[in-house]
C-alpha cells in the first residue's frame, strides 16, 4: 500500500495544497524555507503523531496556518486496487479529530489500520536522523536492532514477569517476616504455656496442701469442739448432780432439824422449863455474835467506799485550797495598787480645783456647771460600784451553780457510772459489731463480685497484649528489613541535634489510616523532606551532611518557602461529584508547621477512584483512594506499590504500638495487682467477720450479765433521788438570782450611759470656758484626773471580782472540809460501831460459855438426849457445810468453767465455720492422709510452692489454648513461605525462558539485518560490508559496529571512514533493517545532505533499486539524487499565500 495523494487545508505554510504520488520513487524539492519538511510533517500529523516536537512545534496552534481556525489532512492510501482516505483536523483551542474513508474514528482504529498495513512513523526518516545514527554508541546502534527484532515485547513480558516477582518476593519477605514474628512470638508463648502449665500443676498441688492443711486444722478443731462439748455435757450432769446432792443435804438437814426439835421436846418436858430458857439464851447469843460480824463486814465495806471519796475530797480540796491562795495574791496587788491610784487621784483633783477654783474670770454658769458634773460623777461612781457588787454577785452565783451541778453530777454519777458506761459501751460495741459483721459479708460478696470481673478484664488484656506483641514485633521485622537500605532515617535523627530542625514531615503529621495510601502516594518523596526553621539552619544540616558522608536530604525552611496552597477556586472542586478532600485536610499537625504542609499539598485532592478523577484532570493535582496520581500537566502515575517499606512510617508505628504495649502491660499488672489485692481483701474480710462473729457472742454474753447488775443498781437510785432533787432546785434558784442580777445590770448600764451623755454636755460647756482661761493645761489636768478616775473604778470592779471569787472558793474550801470532817466523823462512827460490835461478841462468847457449862450441869440427867440433840447438830453442821462446799463447787467452778466453755464453744464454732468455707472455697481438691505431726512440712512445701507460683510472674492462662493454635498457624505459615518459595523459582524461570527466546529473536533480526546489509551493500560498493556484534554470547550487554573492506583496501569500522561514506553506509543500514519487515512506504527528508556526487549517485541507484514495489518520498536539495525519480514535486513560498506545490510526473513525460 502506498501513498496515493495528501491534501493539506490551513497546515501549517499550506493555505491549500493537493498532492499526488507516483508508487515508486517521488522526490519533493525546492528552495529552503519553502516548505518541503511540511509535507513529511503532514504525513505523520495524519497518521496520527502526538510529539509536537516530532512535527517540529512547540504548540498546538503552530500548527495551524497564520489566523486560521481550523486545520486539516488527509492521505489517501491505496494498494492498486483499493483506495482508503486518512483524515485529522485540529482546531486552534486543540480539540482534534480523526475520520477514516469518511467516518469519524478514534486515534486508535487509524493506528490498528497502518499497522495491518506494515506502515509505520518510525519508517520516516527525519532530518539529522541519518547523522545521529552515525554519532550514536554502539550500544544505542545495536538498540536499533532490539526495536526491529521487537525485543521490547519480551522487555515487556519480562518486566511483567519480573513485576510479578517482586510481587511474589514482596510476598515471600512480608511472609518471612511473619514467619520470623510468629516463629518469635510462638517462642514467647512457648515460654508463657510451659508458665501457664506449670503454674496450673504448682496451683494444683498448691490447692492440695492447703485443702490438707484445712481438713488438719478443721479435724483438730472438731475434736477440741467434741471435747469441749462432751466437757459441757459433763459439767451439766455435774451440775444436775450436784443439785441432786444439795437436794439431799437440804433433806438430811431439815430430817436432822425436826429431830433435833423433838429432842428439844423431850428435854422441855424433862427439864422443867429452865433448860428452854438456858437454850433460849444459848441462841440468842449465837445470833447476837452472828449479827455482829455481819455488822462489822457491812461497816469495813461502807469504810473501804469512804475511803476513796475521802481521796476525792482530798484532791477537790486541794484544788480550791490552790485557788483561795491565788485570789488572794490577786486580791491583796489590786487592792496596793487602787490605794496608790486613789492618793495620786486625791493630788490631781486638788491641783485641778486650786487652779479652776481661784480664777475669777470664769462665769456663774460655768461653776454650776463644775457642780452639776461632780454630782454626775459620784452618781455614775454609784452606780458602777453597785455594777461591780452585780457582777460580783453574779459571778459568786455561777460558781455555786457549778458547784451544784458538779455535786449533782456527783450524785448520779454515784450509783450507775460505772455500770451504766460499760454497759452503754458494751451496747455500742454490739452494735459496731453488727455493723462490722454486715460490712464484711457485704464486702465478702462485693469482692467476689469484683474477682470476676477483674478475672474477665485480665483475659481481655492478655488478649489485647498479644496482639500488641505481633504488631511490634511485625513492625521491629520490617524496620529491620528497611534499615539496611536507607540512610534516610540515620541522617534524620543525626540532624535533630541542632537547634531549628523541627523534624521530618511524616514525623510532624498524623493522620487516619485509612488515608494512608493516597497520602503516602500524594506526598511522595515530600514526605520525607526535613522542615526547619530558617534557610541557615538548613545550610548547616548540608555541612554537616556532607561532613559525615550521609545521604542527600531535602529541606524546607520555613522563613523562605513559597506556598500557594488551596485557593478559592480550587476549593469549589470539594463539591464535585467522587471527592473526598483536600489532602492537607486530612493531616493532623501544629500550627506553626502549616506553610510546610501546604508546601508539600499543594493543591492536591483525594478522589474515591479513577473514574471520579478523571473527570477533574487538569483542574488540580489528584490522588485517589487507591493510589493513582493525576498531575495537574496531564501526566497519569499508576499501577502496582513496589511495596518499599518507609523507615519513618515504621518506626512511628513501632513506637505507636511500644506505647499501647508498655500501657496494655500496665493494664495488665495493674489488674493483677487488683485481683491480688482482692484476694487478699476477701480473705482478711472472711477473717474479719469470724472474728467480730465471736465478739459478738462475747459481747451478748457480757451484756447479759452486766444488765442484771444494772438492775440490783438501780433499786439503790432512791436513795438519792431526794438528794438529786434538791440539788435542783438549789441550781434553779441560783440561775434566777443570775438571771435578776442580770436584768438590774442592763438597767444600770442604761442608767450609766444617760448619766455619762448628761455629763459630757456639761463638760462641753466647761471646755470652752476653761481653753479660754487656761489654754491646754486645764484640760491636761482634767485628762489626767479622767484616767485615774477610770483606773480607779477598773481596779475596783477588780477587787470586787476578785473577793467574790475569793469568797466563793474559801466557801468552797469550806465545803469540802465539811464534807471530809463528816467523812472522818462517819468513819470514826464506824469504826467505833465496828469496836463495839466486837466488844459484844468478846461478851457474847464469854456468856455463851458460862451458858453452855450451866446447861451441861443443868442437863446432866439428859445426857442421853443432850449427846443425841448434839449428835445431831454436829450433823447438821456436817451437812451445812457439805451443801457450802457443793454450792461453792457449784458456782465458783462449775457454772464459771461451763460459761467459759460456751465462750470458747462458740469461738471454735466460728473457726470451724471459718476453715470449712475455705476449705469449700478451693473447690473439689484431693485431701492428702495426713496428720498432725506433718503440719510443718506441708506448711514448709506450701510456702515453696508459693514462693514458685511468685517467681513465675504474671501468668496467660490462654498461651496453653493459643500455643496450639499459633502453632498451627506457624505450620501453615511454613508452607505458605515454602509454596511462595515455589513460585518464585517458578517465575525465575519464566524469566530466564523470556531472556533466551529474546537473544533467539534478537539473533534471528540481527543475522536478517545482516544478510540484507551485506546485500545492499554489494549493490552499491565494491567489496564487503557486515554488521558486527561486540559481545555475540550476550548481546545486550554490547554494542554494534559496522565493519567495511573495500577492494584492495583494509578493513575499517564505520567510525574510522569518510563523511559521506559514513551517510550512506547509515542509510544503508536503515534499509537493512526496515527490509526485516518491509513496508510499503519510506520516507527520507534530506537523508542525503551529508553525501557527495558519488555516493549521492550510489544513494540513487539503491533507491531506484529498492522502489521496484516500495514507495519512496525523498525531500532533498541534490539533483544527483532526485533526477531518476519518477514523480518530482516541487514547494515554493509565495508570501502571504504560503506555500505552492508543482508536480512534476517525470515517469509519464
Amino acid at each position: 500500500m502506498f501513498v496515493e495523494s495528501v491534501s493539506l487545508r490551513n497546515f501549517k505554510s499550506f493555505k491549500s495544497a493537493n498532492v499526488a504520488f507516483d508508487s515508486g520513487f517521488n522526490a519533493i524539492v525546492g528552495p529552503n524555507g519553502s516548505g518541503k519538511t511540511n509535507i513529511v510533517d503532514s504525513l505523520l500529523f495524519a497518521f496520527g503523531e502526538s510529539s509536537l516536537k516530532a512535527m517540529r512545534v512547540k504548540k498546538t496552534s503552530d500548527l495551524l496556518a497564520s489566523n486560521a481556525g481550523v486545520a486539516e489532512v488527509t492521505v489517501v492510501l491505496s494498494d492498486g486496487e483499493k483506495k482508503h482516505s486518512v483524515a485529522r483536523v485540529i482546531r486552534k483551542d486543540g480539540k482534534q479529530k480523526y475520520s477514516m474513508d469518511g467516518r469519524r474514528v478514534k486515534k486508535y482504529v487509524i493506528e490498528e489500520f497502518l499497522s495491518k498495513h506494515k506502515i509505520s512513523l518510525h519508517n520516516v526518516i527525519k532530518q539529522g536522523e541519518v547523522q545521529r545514527i552515525v554519532e550514536m554508541n554502539p550500544k544505542d546502534r545495536r538498540g536499533l536492532i532490539d526495536f526491529v527484532a521487537n525485543v521490547s515485547e519480551y522487555e515487556s513480558k519480562k518486566k511483567e514477569a519480573l513485576g510479578e516477582l517482586n510481587k511474589v518476593q514482596q510476598k515471600l519477605n512480608e511472609s518471612n517476616v511473619l514467619l520470623g514474628e510468629k516463629e518469635g512470638f510462638l517462642k514467647d508463648l512457648a515460654e508463657e504455656k510451659e508458665n501457664a502449665e506449670k503454674f496450673i500443676e504448682l496451683d494444683a498441688r498448691m490447692k492440695t496442701l492447703k485443702a490438707t492443711l484445712f481438713s488438719i486444722d478443721l479435724s483438730a478443731l472438731q475434736k477440741d469442739f467434741d471435747s469441749l462439748v462432751s466437757s459441757n455435757l459433763d459439767l451439766e450432769s455435774r451440775i444436775k448432780k450436784l443439785h441432786e446432792e444439795i437436794k439431799l443435804v437440804d433433806e438430811e438437814i431439815i430430817s436432822s432439824q425436826k429431830q433435833v426439835e423433838e429432842l428439844n421436846q423431850q428435854v422441855l418436858l424433862k427439864g422443867k422449863g429452865k433448860e428452854v430458857d438456858l437454850q433460849r439464851e444459848i441462841d440468842e447469843l449465837n445470833n447476837l455474835i452472828s449479827q455482829g460480824k455481819l455488822l462489822i463486814d457491812e461497816k469495813k465495806a461502807e469504810t473501804q467506799k469512804l475511803e476513796a471519796k475521802h481521796k476525792e475530797l482530798g484532791i477537790e480540796k486541794q484544788k480550791a485550797f490552790d485557788e483561795v491562795k491565788a485570789q488572794k495574791i490577786v486580791l491583796d496587788e489590786l487592792t496596793s495598787e487602787l490605794s496608790e491610784v486613789s492618793v495620786l487621784l486625791k493630788k490631781e483633783e486638788g491641783e485641778l480645783f486650786s487652779l479652776v477654783g481661784e480664777n475669777s474670770s470664769l462665769t456663774k454658769d460655768f461653776h454650776s456647771s463644775v457642780k452639776k458634773m461632780q454630782s454626775l460623777e459620784e452618781e455614775m461612781l454609784s452606780v458602777k460600784e453597785r455594777l461591780n457588787e452585780i457582777q460580783a454577785e453574779n459571778g459568786k452565783q455561777k460558781e455555786l451553780q457549778r458547784i451544784k451541778e458538779h455535786e449533782l453530777d456527783r450524785l448520779k454519777r454515784g450509783v450507775v457510772e460505772e455500770n451504766s458506761s460499760k454497759l452503754k459501751e458494751l451496747l455500742d460495741g454490739l452494735k459496731a459489731v453488727e455493723k462490722d459483721l454486715f460490712y464484711y459479708d457485704k464486702q465478702v460478696s462485693e469482692l467476689f463480685s469484683e474477682e470476676k470481673t477483674l478475672n474477665k478484664s485480665l483475659q481481655e488484656a492478655e488478649k489485647d497484649l498479644i496482639e500488641a506483641r505481633k504488631k511490634v514485633s511485625f513492625h521491629e521485622q520490617r524496620l529491620r528489613q528497611a534499615g539496611g537500605s536507607s540512610g534516610l532515617m540515620e541522617a534524620s535523627n543525626s540532624l535533630k541535634q541542632f537547634d531549628g530542625v523541627y523534624g521530618v514531615v511524616q514525623e510532624l503529621v498524623d493522620f487516619d489510616s485509612k488515608y494512608a495510601v493516597p497520602i503516602s502516594i500524594g506526598l511522595g518523596a515530600r514526605l520525607s523532606f526535613i522542615v526547619v526553621d530558617s534557610v541557615k539552619t538548613a545550610g548547616k544540616c548540608i555541612n554537616h551532611l556532607k561532613k559525615n558522608n550521609l545521604t542527600r536530604m531535602s529541606f524546607i525552611p520555613l522563613d523562605k518557602i513559597q506556598a500557594s496552597g488551596v485557593s478559592k477556586q480550587d476549593e469549589s472542586l470539594k463539591k464535585e461529584k467522587g471527592s473526598v478532600d483536600f489532602l492537607i485536610n486530612l493531616l493532623d499537625f501544629d500550627a506553626q508547621y502549616k506553610k510546610a504542609l501546604e508546601y508539600c499539598c499543594g493543591n492536591t485532592l483525594v478522589m474515591k477512584d479513577f473514574n471520579s478523577a478523571e473527570e477533574l484532570v487538569g483542574e488540580a493535582r489528584l490522588v485517589t483512594m487507591d493510589g493513582e496520581l493525576f498531575e495537574q500537566s496531564g501526566l497519569v502515575t499508576g499501577g502496582a506499590s513496589s511495596g518499599k517499606i518507609n523507615p519513618f512510617l515504621e518506626s512511628k508505628e513501632l513506637d505507636k504500638w511500644d506505647l499501647k504495649l508498655k500501657e496494655l502491660e500496665s493494664t495488665r499488672l495493674s489488674v493483677i495487682d487488683s485481683l491480688n489485692s482482692n484476694r487478699e481483701s476477701a480473705s482478711e474480710s472472711r477473717k474479719k467477720k469470724a472474728e467480730a462473729e465471736l465478739r459478738k457472742k462475747t459481747f451478748d454474753l457480757e451484756i447479759q450479765h452486766l444488765e442484771k447488775e444494772e438492775k440490783e443498781n438501780k433499786e439503790k437510785l432512791a436513795d438519792v433521788r431526794k438528794a438529786v432533787s434538791e440539788l435542783e432546785k438549789e441550781i434553779l434558784s441560783c440561775l434566777e438570782a443570775v438571771n435578776s442580777g442580770e436584768e438590774e445590770r442592763r438597767e444600770l448600764v442604761r442608767k450609766l450611759s444617760q448619766i455619762n451623755i448628761e455629763y459630757l454636755q456639761y463638760k462641753e460647756k466647761t471646755d470652752v470656758e476653761k481653753q479660754e482661761a487656761f489654754g491646754n493645761s486645764v484640760k491636761e489636768k482634767e485628762r489626767k484626773v479622767s484616767d485615774l478616775k477610770i483606773r480607779a473604778s477598773q481596779l475596783s470592779s477588780e477587787k470586787s471580782s476578785a473577793e467574790t471569787k475569793h469568797s466563793v472558793f474559801e466557801k468552797q474550801l469550806a465545803s469540802i472540809k465539811k464534807q471530809e470532817d463528816e467523812l472522818i466523823q462517819q468513819q470514826n462512827d464506824y469504826a467505833k460501831v465496828c469496836k463495839e460490835a466486837d466488844s459484844r461478841i468478846k461478851k457474847a462468847r464469854d456468856d455463851l460459855r458460862e451458858k453452855l457449862e450451866e446447861q451441861k450441869k443443868v442437863a446432866g440427867n439428859l445426857k442421853e438426849l443432850w449427846d443425841a440433840r448434839s449428835g445431831l447438830e454436829k450433823k447438821i453442821r456436817d451437812f451445812g457445810e457439805k451443801k457450802s462446799k457443793l454450792q461453792f463447787e457449784l458456782e465458783e467452778k462449775i457454772k464459771p468453767n461451763k460459761q467459759s466453755n460456751e465462750v470458747k464453744r462458740a469461738g471454735l464454732e466460728e473457726k470451724i465455720k471459718s476453715v470449712k468455707f475455705q476449705l469449700d472455697d478451693l473447690g473439689e481438691v484431693t485431701v492428702l492422709k495426713k496428720n498432725f505431726e506433718d503440719k510443718p512440712g506441708l506448711q514448709s512445701e506450701l510456702d515453696e510452692v508459693h514462693s514458685l507460683i511468685t517467681s513465675l510472674g504474671s501468668i496467660n492462662m490462654r498461651a496453653i489454648e493459643d500455643y496450639d493454635r499459633k502453632a498451627k498457624d506457624l505450620l501453615e505459615q511454613r508452607q505458605r513461605v515454602d509454596q511462595l518459595g515455589q513460585e518464585r523459582e517458578a517465575v525465575i524461570g519464566i524469566i530466564n525462558e523470556i531472556e533466551g527466546r529474546k537473544i533467539a529473536t534478537f539473533m534471528d533480526s540481527f543475522n536478517a539485518i545482516n544478510k540484507n546489509f551485506q546485500h545492499l551493500f554489494g549493490q552499491i560498493f565494491t567489496g564487503k560490508g557486515s554488521l558486527f556484534l561486540e559481545n555475540s554470547e550476550n548481546p545486550f550487554e554490547g554494542g554494534l559496529t559496522i565493519q567495511v573492506q573495500l577492494d584492495n583496501k583494509e578493513v575499517k569500522y564505520l567510525e574510522l571512514m569518510s563523511g559521506g561514506e559514513k551517510s550512506l553506509i547509515a542509510l544503508v543500514f536503515l534499509f537493512a533493517m526496515q527490509g526485516v519487515n518491509p513496508s510499503g512506504i519510506y520516507v527520507l527528508d534530506e537523508a542525503d545532505a551529508a553525501l557527495d556526487n558519488e555516493n549521492s549517485r550510489k544513494l540513487q541507484e539503491l533507491i531506484s533499486a529498492l522502489s521496484n514495489g516500495t514507495q519512496f518520498l525523498v525531500v532533498t536539495h541534490n539533483e544527483t539524487v532526485y533526477k531518476k525519480a519518477g514523480c518530482l514535486v516541487g514547494v515554493a513560498m509565495q508570501g502571504k499565500e504560503g506555500s505552492k506545490l508543482v508536480e512534476v510526473k517525470l515517469s509519464s513525460a
